[in-house]
């Protein structure tokens, strides 16, 4: 049988933004706008705790902004990256990595690429053999991009951690 569409979160005037779910299984969005370019402060990252997922998934709840455990505010909002040590990073229009506190809703600029302003984040997949596809929570990768150009940096987060202790995780 097909499987059953179901709206679990609906947001008002908004358009799809970034979407990342933490190894607990929370999920974070980020809500931007449809004005172009945005204005300042104009982009929200919100999270939904596993548990409140989970109901809106089994008991048909749709989550809203009220929901949310946390408001953080942007200027713009591209790119969402977790990783298992919950180290959460957002990417901007303006080639800004941010690393977010969400205990204190606070963020702090991580690092900036003046390689493009698209920058698409992601933890690192080591290339192991038998195991290609394990996760690495040591090192964000960012591709950066104008549109013509493309650049890939790997960030070691931890320099001490090396890929064995991925297989670990």
């Amino acid at each position: 049988h097909p499987e059953e569409i179901r709206v679990i979160a609906s947001f008002d005037d908004t358009r799809s933004g970034p979407i990342e779910l933490n190894d607990a299984g929370d999920l974070y969005y980020i809500k931007s706008t449809h004005t172009y370019p945005a204005p300042p402060n104009s982009h929200h990252l919100f999270k939904f705790t596993a548990a409140q997922v989970y109901n809106a998934i089994t008991q048909g709840v749709v989550l809203s902004e009220a929901d949310s455990q946390i408001d953080i505010i942007f200027d713009t909002g591209y790119s969402i990256a977790v990783n298992s040590f919950n180290d959460l990073f957002v990417a901007d229009l303006k080639g800004n990595i941010y690393k977010v506190n969400e205990k204190d809703g606070t963020k702090s600029q991580f690092c900036y690429t003046d390689e493009g302003g698209f920058s698409h984040l992601a933890f690192f997949k080591p290339n192991k053999f038998f195991n290609p596809y394990q996760e690495s929570p040591s090192k964000l990768a960012v591709a950066a991009s104008d549109l013509y150009y493309t650049t890939h940096t790997l960030i070691a987060l931890f320099p001490e951690l090396d890929d064995s202790f991925a297989d670990e995780v």
